[in-house]
């Protein structure tokens, strides 16, 4: 018998994986199986030959079992980990009793939605300072520096592998408390991150599933001259994929609208979310991305892994 060389680990244990695959499926594979001749009438074109000829459900299971999650955030660098059984995605709320202006800045070009007049309060407004004596113009009602969240609170962008947002509706934003009309709100400019994405792996590097997003806002518009307000905030999708009998749900959330400014100089700010569900025939994974983004185009990742 020949012997081969390995030159990394992975190269060795990977070979070892489809070798005790391959093993066992000679052992254990039977085309009297209905449950098994079903399913390679219907996927058996999708499978790659070596579990093609050694179909066993077992092996099945280990081909469509996630192993591994590959992350980009915003930066071009993929951060590969182990994959978190039972892991559930959480949102964290302790960072907003700080001002976070270290984010990196982006002057993007993308819109994704006409401007909306849904007001829902869903947190308590804060607000910084003393009171302002002199230069802004006060309308009854209305103080710049109090934050309060726009649009909606929670919307669907993918179902069963098929994209359902609607980019003019599913959006949140952070604004002045009472404002009504936009007229009275100016000067937005549109924003838009680098690429995001959560990439499933299985145990020999086959991608299960992928979400690819980039986050895109209107941000700096004014109330009469004052504050960083945001609008039209959420994720736009840039890759869906899934393998055979995987499916991909992602939802959006916006929540925590605050003041990250002064009574004075007001910047609106609030917590944007991603939830990716990785649903197969066997296993269901989950994973989520949180940023804080504020009204003068910075933004912090606060999460965006399993870890």
């Amino acid at each position: 018998k020949s012997i081969i060389m390995y030159r990394t680990p992975f190269l060795f244990s990977l070979t070892v994986a489809l070798s005790v695959l391959l093993t066992e499926g000679k052992k254990h594979h039977s085309k009297q199986d209905p449950q098994i001749e079903a399913f390679l009438k219907e996927y058996g074109d999708g499978l790659p030959v070596w579990l093609r000829n050694n179909f066993t459900m077992h092996n099945l299971e280990y081909f469509l079992t996630p192993a591994f999650l590959e992350v980009i955030k915003g930066d071009g660098v993929v951060h590969r980990r182990p994959v978190v059984p039972g892991y559930q995605f959480k949102p964290v709320t302790a960072h907003h009793h700080h001002h976070r202006h270290h984010g990196r800045r982006h002057h993007g070009h993308h819109h994704h939605g006409d401007h909306h007049h849904n007001h829902k309060r869903h947190h308590e407004p804060h607000h910084h300072g003393a009171h302002h004596k002199g230069h802004r113009k006060q309308v009854e009602g209305i103080d710049p520096s109090i934050i309060v969240q726009i649009g909606k609170i929670i919307w669907n962008i993918i179902n069963n592998n098929t994209p359902t947002v609607d980019y003019t509706i599913d959006w949140t934003g952070a604004v002045p408390e009472n404002t009504t009309s936009w007229i009275d709100l100016e000067n937005f400019q549109n924003w838009q991150s680098d690429l995001f994405s959560f990439k499933f792996k299985n145990g020999v590097g086959t991608t299960l599933t992928q979400f690819d997003w980039v986050w895109s806002c209107q941000y700096g518009g004014d109330y009469q001259g004052v504050g960083h307000y945001l609008t039209n905030c959420g994720a736009t999708i840039k890759k869906i994929y899934a393998i055979l009998t995987e499916h991909v749900n992602v939802t959006g959330k916006g929540s925590a609208p605050f003041n990250y400014g002064t009574h004075d100089d007001p910047i609106g700010g609030l917590d944007l979310q991603v939830i990716m569900e990785s649903t197969g025939k066997f296993k269901k994974t989950v994973v989520g991305c949180q940023i804080t983004m504020m009204g003068n185009s910075t933004f912090d990742i606060v999460q965006c892994d399993q870890h």
